[in-house]
């Protein structure tokens, strides 16, 4: 892991609270980029290849990939 990610971890949520149930934790920047960078690593194995949720979840890293890009490459902009 990275210092920069080890330093910026998302907080502990030691159970989940449903809808509207008032919980409320509060993430800088850096740590929300880093839970998206890491959770398809954590969760992927779980999820079903078509899962339309997980599927956009993926979308979303890649557009944060592009969107964060020192630079774009050809690689970056052909689409699939």
């Amino acid at each position: 892991m990275i210092t920069v990610d080890r330093n910026n971890k998302p907080p502990h949520i030691n159970r989940v609270m449903p809808h509207g149930s008032g919980l409320s934790r509060s993430m800088k920047a850096t740590q929300c980029w880093a839970l998206l960078k890491y959770l398809p690593c954590m969760i992927g194995d779980r999820i079903p290849d078509d899962d339309k949720h997980y599927r956009l979840l993926l979308h979303l890293c890649d557009l944060v990939d592009m969107a964060f890009a020192p630079r774009l490459t050809a690689g970056l902009v052909v689409s699939e």
